[in-house]
């Protein structure tokens, strides 16, 4: 599994993130388990050491997106976990 791992509201998948290309981050799930793993999506860009991220109730990923002079809240809306999904920025 990646790093900053995040349970699911319901309790039954785990989120957790995955090295990807300029500041950025591959989205995965599974479940708790540790089975069904996939691909989300990327999210980002991040500035070290700033990787955190959350899903709330509503599955929306939110995370502290790094822009250059510009601080910003990303957030997502992400599929229920029993189809696929994206996780990019709107």
């Amino acid at each position: 599994m990646g790093g900053h791992v995040v349970p699911s509201p319901d309790g039954r998948s785990l989120y957790f993130t995955r090295p990807a290309k300029q500041g950025m981050r591959q989205l995965w799930t599974t479940d708790v388990d540790r089975r069904n793993e996939r691909s989300l999506g990327e999210i980002g860009p991040f500035r070290l050491p700033d990787l955190a991220f959350d899903v709330s109730r509503e599955h929306l990923v939110v995370w502290p997106a790094f822009h250059q002079g510009t601080p910003e809240i990303w957030m997502a809306r992400i599929a229920h976990a029993a189809g696929p999904g994206s996780a990019r920025a709107p």
